[in-house]
């Protein structure tokens, strides 16, 4: 045949059903429905771990940014020693400090809020990307489906036109040896057989690479026995909702994308704007390695040591020669950049869309014209054999019909699997 909820939750639901699916084949290859082989898919295909990953990774972002308002704990220490007569030419400075420090945010111009803005957006941004990636792994699964079920037909047909072939070419050469003239007959018989074992041959080889594919996107391996369910027939679609497109992960993706860039405007903004930060500190700092003056022992000096400490810091960053004024153009951009992908996000899902309905539509009919033809092409095969057996006909006429009813088989096959695929296509752009 010539063709042309979190993540982690629903892969734990499938890795559930991979187990169901295993214990059920014990002793004999259980056929795998569609929902069932999609299930597979989600659970165990490489793919949407990595895009489970950044998931969680946007989640730790959106838990620092929100860290980033409440107050900051850390110790802090060190110890200074002036070697003598090396002392930089001012005082020996000999000291040693033992604080617990804490730092208070207390306006920061509305940067932070911006920072916990732009994350929870690319965490939503991550979220959406997530069913972007399973969208296009059951778009992939239900195209190899489809193409498995067709191609397995098909080969089914191929081989029962050929064994007519072959008996029809042994009693061409049982009248040969009776004497009777039909070598070219006979000729043109076996070519034909030779070509349609090579067809044969060939659609096994694409049926082969058809099923390794799939077991692959099933997380299976590719040499793994795999036997299917034929879904239901073709038949007319239901009418869609109003513009599903809409609900297309990619445009949510897109949009979230915006909504960071967003914020990332803004907090650029805050950059030029006042931040006051309050700190405190407590513990010891003193006079290093110097000896205890006199009188005065270690407990004494300890306590004389030990103080606590208020800071208020304001800055203002007013000038920078233009620094921030190109970071907050280049965000400015980055904004605009979004909101035109927005756009084109929501043209391609309104195309792609759009274009597998009306292809299923239009496909529903020739498949069912396809469908009838079949049936007639093999009957007339076999009228037009027993024709020529008859002395009714010729040879040509025969491989002619045979010719016919492998064209019919071949052409109900490929629309069977263009509506499989414009069907696979209209529920990717439809599905959130």
């Amino acid at each position: 045949m010539r063709f042309g909820s979190h993540p982690l939750a629903r892969v734990a639901a499938g890795l559930a059903l991979l187990a169901a699916v295993d214990s059920s084949t014990a002793n004999a290859q259980q056929s795998i429905s569609l929902p069932q082989a999609l299930a597979l898919a989600r659970a165990a295909n490489a793919r949407l771990p990595v895009a489970s990953l950044d998931v969680s990774a946007a989640a730790e972002r959106v838990r620092e940014a929100e860290a980033q308002r409440w107050l900051r704990l850390s110790v802090r220490s060190d110890v200074v020693y002036t070697l003598p007569g090396l002392h930089y030419g001012v005082s020996p400075v000999d000291e040693e400090r033992l604080q617990v420090a804490a730092a208070q945010p207390v306006y920061e111009g509305g940067a932070l809020t911006a920072r916990i803005e732009g994350a929870r957006a690319q965490l939503a941004g991550a979220g959406a990307r997530y069913r972007v990636a399973e969208r296009d792994i059951e778009y992939d699964v239900r195209v190899q489906y489809s193409t498995c079920l067709q191609l397995d037909t098909l080969l089914a047909t191929e081989r029962d036109a050929l064994g007519r072939l072959r008996d029809y070419l042994t009693w061409l050469e049982v009248r040969r040896a009776a004497g009777q003239g039909v070598e070219a007959d006979l000729l043109r018989t076996r070519l034909q057989v030779d070509s349609s074992q090579a067809d044969l041959a060939s659609t096994e080889q694409q049926l082969a690479s058809s099923i390794f594919a799939l077991n692959d996107l099933m997380g299976r391996a590719p040499r793994e026995p795999l036997a299917l369910a034929s879904p239901a027939e073709p038949n007319t679609p239901a009418l869609p909702p109003e513009a599903p497109w809409r609900a297309s992960p990619d445009i949510r993706a897109a949009r979230a994308d915006v909504d960071a860039a967003r914020a990332d405007v803004e907090a650029t903004r805050a950059e030029r704007r006042p931040r006051l930060d309050v700190s405190a500190d407590a513990g010891l700092w003193g006079n290093g390695l110097q000896p205890n003056p006199p009188g005065l022992d270690i407990a004494e000096r300890l306590r004389n040591d030990v103080g606590a400490s208020v800071t208020a810091t304001l800055a203002w960053d007013f000038w920078d020669a233009g620094v921030h004024q190109a970071r907050l153009d280049e965000a400015r951009i980055a904004l605009d950049r979004a909101r035109a992908t927005v756009l084109l996000a929501s043209r391609q899902a309104r195309l792609e869309w759009e274009t597998a309905v009306e292809t299923e539509q239009r496909l529903q009919g020739i498949v069912a014209v396809r469908r009838r033809a079949l049936p007639v092409a093999r009957d007339a095969y076999a009228l037009t054999e027993a024709q020529y057996r008859g002395g009714i006909g010729t040879a040509l006429d025969v491989l002619t019909a045979y010719r016919a009813w492998i064209d019919a088989a071949d052409a109900l096959a490929a629309a069977v699997l263009d509506y499989r695929k414009a069907e696979a296509l209209a529920i990717r752009w439809s599905t959130p």
